[in-house]
């Protein structure tokens, strides 16, 4: 994707706008996941996830327990989203499974902050979901499409929306909010009629999140192939922590992203190297102040690997952090 390109891309995500010009994008035109995702599925799962034909496919082979959730799907790779700075998401879905005889299939987005992402473990976490589901009503089977929001708790979900979808291909739109701990989603690039759910159970006292996508399947349904559920055109737009982050140059501007992103806009990537150039501003807005002391104690004591607040680059937020900005203050 070129920068033109993405620039309209990010334009379409309503919202306030973000100081900070740091992204994540992949159109899954280049035929490997290496650099941005992570794809897998628990061993015993019967789905499976390819990058082919400009999408991220997700298949299902039939079989295996009716009693277990099965899914595959993918995990940024080298990048975390900063929860301390608002961000917003943005990528094409596209849902469309069997008829479950009794169960569900389905296509997720997902924000986790503690879990097991080899075997797709919710510990804490948010999910996005599009999926078609049978249920027994009482008196019969009915099957509905559905779009829904799931908080996770250890394994356990709550749902908090879920509304009727009438579609099967769809760009899905995310907006996070760090002041008020808020996630809202939509079908169109609009806050209008978006639902919006309190998060803070899932991300208090977490500074980073991981953030995925996965397609499942539970109870009674049959296999399907790799084009009934698929991920394109997705990106990522706010401040990335995360051992796989690096300064990209783009004409005058820079932004801290992973290379195989900077690399699709046309920029200059170098590998663990700050924009700023100064550690000690940790919101990089050219002075060393009470706003960096502010960004600092908000990732206090959190694991921070790569992300502006941990100064010291010892992996954590802690007091050598503060001490550091303090020794600093006013400029670099």
């Amino acid at each position: 994707m070129n920068r033109m390109v993405f620039s309209v891309v990010l334009s379409v995500l309503a919202g306030q706008a973000l100081g900070d010009p740091c992204a994540v994008t992949d159109t899954f035109n280049d035929g490997t996941h290496s650099g941005t995702w992570s794809f897998g599925w628990p061993s015993n799962s019967n789905m499976t996830i390819a990058e082919t034909n400009g999408r991220a496919r997700i298949g299902y082979g039939g079989g295996g327990s009716n009693l277990v959730v099965q899914s595959a799907g993918a995990w940024g790779e080298g990048w975390l989203v900063d929860l301390t700075q608002d961000w917003q998401a943005q990528m094409t879905w596209h849902v469309n499974v069997p008829i479950p005889v009794d169960g569900e299939a389905g296509l997720s987005f997902a924000m986790m902050t503690e879990g097991d992402p080899d075997q797709f473990y919710y510990g804490r976490a948010f999910t996005i979901t599009a999926l078609t589901e049978t249920y027994w009503n009482g008196v019969d089977l009915v099957t509905t499409p559905l779009l829904s929001g799931h908080s996770w708790l250890y394994g356990v979900p709550t749902p908090h929306v879920v509304e009727l979808r009438d579609w099967t291909t769809r760009t899905l739109y995310v907006w996070y909010w760090a002041d008020s701990r808020t996630i809202a989603w939509n079908d169109a690039p609009t806050l209008v009629g978006a639902p919006s759910v309190l998060i803070g159970g899932i991300t208090n006292g977490f500074a980073t999140a991981l953030i995925g996508f996965a397609g499942h399947k539970y109870g009674m349904v049959s296999g399907f192939s790799h084009d009934a559920l698929t991920v394109d055109d997705f990106a990522l737009y706010g401040s990335l922590a995360g051992p796989g982050m690096g300064s990209c140059v783009l004409d005058a501007d820079c932004c801290q992203t992973i290379q195989a992103s900077c690399e699709a806009m046309g920029g200059v990537f170098t590998h663990g190297e700050p924009c700023c150039g100064c550690p000690y501003d940790v919101n990089c807005d050219q002075s060393v102040g009470t706003s960096d002391v502010t960004t600092l104690l908000d990732a206090w004591g959190t694991d921070c690997t790569g992300c502006a607040a941990d100064v010291d680059a010892s992996g954590t937020v802690g007091v050598s952090d503060l001490l550091a900005v303090l020794e600093h203050w006013g400029g670099c």
